[in-house]
Formats: structure tokens, C-alpha cells, sequence
């Protein structure tokens, strides 16, 4: 293992951005950011939230204090009040936190999962997804376009702002007919989304089409077009009859960022992968079993891990090859039962991949390679 972190509280999720080694850590009352070092943990933020918190998601607009003189934090979360919550931090601005999305304007139930979908174009940090067990989809536009000519002047106006100045963000809702549980982004577009509910099925979808009017009222509203849904059968059955273990998660979506046309899924103790390039009807190209978080692998594409969150198996990490995807997995033990990774994520930086893991109150980083974490 090579480094430990102490947060002081339950990790309930974390998450990382992509073009640095920063790594957001959110437990009971706080919002912690960190940048991951090759000796070191460093504390670069540290927001009071006075509440646990359920989903997380960087902004583009994030440098890391070590890159650049003129850096900028910005995370998008969500409480268990249902809230959601823009914290931001730059060299000359303390700590700030931007809410919205309360009341009738917002979700009705727990936010389990956000993601920025702007892509890489000047909209990258203006809209924001966030999906709920109340069946809804929101995609926010946290900087609406009427209040300035641009969305950069927009941007860089509001890091200045009060939050009773700044104006609040505009939603664009689409129900679905189940609960949610995950969504993710691809950075090769603008307008598309992966959406999965606790049923076993995951759309992939144009946010940014108009609802079918000729399909009827709210409750059909999430009938797009343009909808492509994917479905494993097995897991899907099992969600209906109630089969799962109650420890399992209910959907973890990962799209594979070199190749938009795989999507990698858990469902309850199943991973699925599919090919768009061959739908086969909706059904995956693979399957196996498997249950927790799905993750590819960035600095080798060809793999990708699942976390068991099982206190009975113990916080464990099983690593595979997509060419070999019914191997035998690697599997790295993280800590003994009855400890369980609550999130994990794979760092972005170069050299050999390292997995920065939540588990109980500890971030955990460790490098693939460490022969102390395999155990195959």
C-alpha cells in the first residue's frame, strides 16, 4: 500500500478529476480535496458541509494548485437534504459554496449520481447532470445564457458574486419510469448521457432532443427518441423478483473513454459490457460476475475493475482484461472483512495505475503493481 488518509468521518463517496491528481473525499459534514503526490496526500481545500453528502462531480474549470499560479477547485455535490451545491475555491477566494436546486425547483429524493456534459467545447462546466431515486434526470444550466453575453464572461462573473447575486441555475427535467441510480458523460460529446435504474436497464440518450409530445403526459416524458436501451436480462429478472443482496449497489456505469462505443455496467452481482457497434438487440457483448462500482482503467484501457461493497468478502478490488474477460480476475485486497470500499477510482496520472479507494474513514492509494495487495 503506499499511502493512508484520515478523514475523520465515513468516506460515503469520492471522486477524481481526470486531468490532475486531485481526489474530492466526502463524508458526514465535509468536503475534503486532496492532490495525490507519488509520497503524499496534501490537503488543498476543506468545505464544511454540515451534512453527508451523496454524489460528487468536478468541474472542468479544476486546475491543481501544482500545475498552474492561477488554479481553481470547483465541485458540484449533492446533500441527503436533496440539495445541490457548487463549492469552489481559487487563490484569491476562500472556500465558497453556491446552493441550489431546493424546494419545488429540485429533486424529491436522494441524488445518487451527477456528472458534467458540456464535453470539451467553452459549455464544458455549464451543464451539469444529476439523477435520483425520485425518477428524474435534471440537467442543470448552471450558467444561463441571459444573464451575459457569453458563458465565459458568465463563468468568470459569478466566481465574484454573492450567492444572493448569482442567479439561480436553470433545470431541464426528464422522468423515467424507475428509480436512478447512475449517470455518465463522454467527453466526445455535448448531448449525450448514460442514465441506469435500479431495474437493469441503462439508456443512452440526447439530453439535449425534445420529448415526443405524442407519447402523453410527465410520466412519459422520458420516451425520447433517439434512446438506445441496453438490458441484462439476468440482473434485470433479478431486480424484479427482488433477488439482490442488500449490500450489492443497484447500477455503476463507466463509458470507456477512448472507445464512446463501450459501456461497462454493474447490475446487484453482475458486470455486463456492451459494443454499440453490435447491439444484439440491447443485450451485452459479455457478461460475468461481479458486483460494486464499475471502473476502466485509464493509463491501460484494455482493463477494468469492480469493488466488492460486501463486508463479508472484505474491501476487494478484481481487476480484468477485456480480452480476457472470463479469466480467472486479479484480485488486490484493500483491508480485511469486515471493512468494504464505499467508492474507489483510478488516479490519471502517468506511470503505473494507482486506485485511490474510500474505506471506512480512510482514502487508501496504492499502485497496481504492489505485490502486498495481490492476492492471485
Amino acid at each position: 500500500m503506499d499511502l493512508w488518509y484520515n478523514h475523520h468521518s465515513l468516506i460515503n463517496v469520492i471522486a477524481v478529476y481526470d486531468n490532475a491528481d486531485l481526489v474530492a473525499i466526502a463524508g458526514d459534514n465535509c468536503l475534503q480535496v486532496l492532490h495525490v503526490t507519488s509520497n503524499a496526500c496534501n490537503l488543498v481545500a476543506n468545505f464544511q458541509v454540515g451534512t453527508r453528502l451523496t454524489a460528487l462531480a468536478f468541474s472542468p474549470r479544476t486546475s491543481a494548485p501544482a500545475d498552474t499560479d492561477d488554479w481553481c477547485i470547483e465541485i458540484a455535490a449533492a446533500t441527503q437534504d436533496y440539495r445541490l451545491h457548487l463549492y469552489s475555491k481559487t487563490p484569491t477566494q476562500s472556500e465558497n459554496i453556491f446552493s441550489f436546486g431546493g424546494g419545488i425547483s429540485g429533486h424529491h429524493g436522494t441524488v445518487t449520481g451527477m456528472t458534467f456534459c458540456g464535453g470539451l467545447n467553452d459549455d464544458a462546466s455549464r451543464y451539469l447532470a444529476s439523477v435520483s431515486d425520485d425518477k428524474i434526470l435534471m440537467v442543470w444550466d448552471l450558467y444561463p445564457s441571459s444573464v451575459s453575453e457569453s458563458a465565459d464572461s458568465s463563468r468568470s462573473s459569478s466566481l465574484s458574486l454573492d450567492d444572493d447575486e448569482r442567479p439561480q441555475p436553470i433545470a431541464y427535467p426528464i422522468h423515467f419510469a424507475n428509480p436512478l441510480a447512475s449517470v455518465a458523460s463522454h467527453p466526445s460529446t455535448t448531448k449525450e448521457l448514460l442514465v441506469g435504474d435500479t431495474r437493469g436497464s441503462i439508456f443512452r440518450m440526447d439530453w439535449k432532443s425534445d420529448p415526443d409530445a405524442s407519447m402523453g403526459g410527465p410520466d412519459r416524458a422520458w420516451r425520447h427518441p433517439s434512446i438506445i436501451e441496453l438490458v441484462e436480462t439476468k440482473s434485470l429478472a433479478d431486480a424484479l423478483l427482488g433477488g439482490a443482496a442488500p449490500w450489492s449497489g443497484t447500477c455503476s456505469i463507466a463509458w470507456k473513454k477512448d472507445d464512446p462505443e463501450i459501456i461497462g455496467a454493474t447490475h446487484n452481482n453482475r458486470f455486463s459490457i456492451w459494443d454499440l457497434r453490435h447491439m444484439q438487440g440491447g443485450k451485452p457483448l459479455m457478461t460475468g460476475t461481479g458486483s460494486g462500482s464499475f471502473r476502466w482503467c485509464d493509463s491501460d484501457p484494455g482493463f477494468f475493475a469492480l469493488a466488492s461493497n460486501s463486508p463479508l468478502t472484505g474491501a476487494l478490488i478484481s481487476m480484468r482484461n477485456i480480452s480476457y474477460v472470463h479469466a480467472e480476475p486479479s484480485v488486490l485486497l484493500v483491508a480485511p472483512r469486515p471493512r468494504y470500499i464505499r467508492d474507489f477510482n483510478f488516479l490519471s496520472s502517468s506511470g503505473p495505475a494507482r486506485v485511490a479507494a474510500a474505506v471506512g474513514h480512510e482514502l487508501i492509494i496504492f499502485s497496481l503493481g504492489d505485490p502486498a495487495a495481490n492476492l492471485s
